[in-house]
């Protein structure tokens, strides 16, 4: 990841953009040096986190193409620290990942 964001800082890239957007599906511990990188390229410009959300291992019914009971309850728990931590490093927008 930090050759893609070397090259970018090398391209000169910045004028070409209003905000720096970024995806990540990391856990919260990876977060400062993830956001760290991207911010060290994003010259100065406000961090977008256009989609976002945290690993989880899918239990549900193949058939219903859903999450478990237990899935969804442990998804709900994490999209408070997903948004808590993107706010943290300094993302001026953050959107949660939901396939509906």
């Amino acid at each position: 990841m930090r050759a893609q964001l070397d090259d970018l800082q090398d391209n000169e890239a910045w004028p070409y953009f209003d905000t720096y957007n970024l995806h990540h599906y990391e856990a919260l511990a990876a977060y400062p040096k993830l956001y760290g990188d991207h911010r060290s390229v994003s010259a100065g410009r406000p961090l977008w986190v256009t989609e976002c959300a945290m690993p989880l291992r899918w239990t549900g019914d193949p058939k219903l193409e859903e999450l478990s009971e237990n899935d969804l309850r442990m998804q709900s728990e994490r999209v408070a620290k997903v948004f808590c931590g993107s706010l943290h490093e300094g993302s001026a927008a953050t959107f949660h990942f939901i396939l509906g």
